[in-house]
């Protein structure tokens, strides 16, 4: 496996936002591929195959480090133990399997996914407070006029 580093502590807050987004997601993903291979068909998966599947789902996003990040969560997963990776072909772990069953991963995507909509839905809801903050000023001021007009 060709590695291309993705260093993501030299990230801004925002992107390392997307950043562990994207690398439990992938973490998830890659242990369902994993899990179904092994229940229904058990051939060998590559990392090449994870990484079409990766382009298909359009998660990482798909920029001039998209091979960088899913080398990097291939990599990290492999230190943790949850797959081992010889060559190209990928193996799932026990550990891989525990994380799996407990779905562990899988939750931290889902919360760091509902974290990300929230603080969009947030930033939202302040802008329409203000918008309508300044619209109830204005119609104070115009209604204050006009009476004093009268």
């Amino acid at each position: 496996m060709s590695i291309e580093k993705y260093s993501p502590e030299a990230l801004s807050p925002k992107r390392l936002r997307q950043w562990n987004l994207e690398k439990y997601h992938m973490f998830s993903m890659i242990l369902e591929i994993l899990i179904d291979n092994k229940q229904i068909i058990n051939l060998p998966v590559s990392v090449s195959s994870i990484s079409e599947m990766f382009q298909k789902q359009g998660i990482p996003i798909r920029d001039e480090k998209f091979a960088a990040k899913v080398n990097n969560a291939l990599l990290h997963m492999d230190w943790i133990g949850l797959i081992s990776i010889d060559e190209d072909i990928i193996t799932l772990e026990d550990e891989g399997i525990k994380a799996y069953k407990d779905q562990r991963y899988h939750e931290i995507a889902a919360n760091l996914y509902n974290a990300e909509q929230t603080r969009k839905l947030s930033v939202i809801a302040i802008w329409v407070a203000s918008i309508l903050s300044g619209l109830s000023i204005i119609s104070t001021i115009a209604i204050a006029c006009i009476k004093s007009c009268s």
